[in-house]
């Protein structure tokens, strides 16, 4: 059993410190129907409040957006947003860009 428990401490340990294993627990997490509806509705708050704090105090909405990607904290949406950067400096519409 210790041995069994060992694992299980390595996995979880693996889960919460390395990048690969973030993305999958951040996967996970959005998948399953009661924690989805929370990790979304925690990050949106939290990447446009982000934004519309740095809205009012006039920094520009590029680096606006590289704040917000950085304060999201789930790389599900960190690799979302930083697409929609690229593609909003890129000169795409809002339209576009949303999709």
């Amino acid at each position: 059993y210790l041995l069994f428990f060992g694992l299980i401490g390595a996995v979880i340990v693996w889960l919460m410190k390395s990048k690969k294993g973030r993305r999958i627990r951040n996967r996970v997490a959005l998948r399953l129907p009661l924690i989805k509806v929370i990790v979304l509705y925690s990050v949106v708050e939290r990447v446009t409040r982000i934004l519309g704090a740095m809205s009012r105090a006039g920094v520009p909405l590029p680096d606006a957006m590289a704040a917000a990607i950085k304060g999201a904290n789930n790389s599900v949406f960190e690799a979302g947003l930083q697409s929609a950067q690229v593609r909003m400096l890129e000169g795409e519409g809002r339209v576009k860009v949303a999709r």
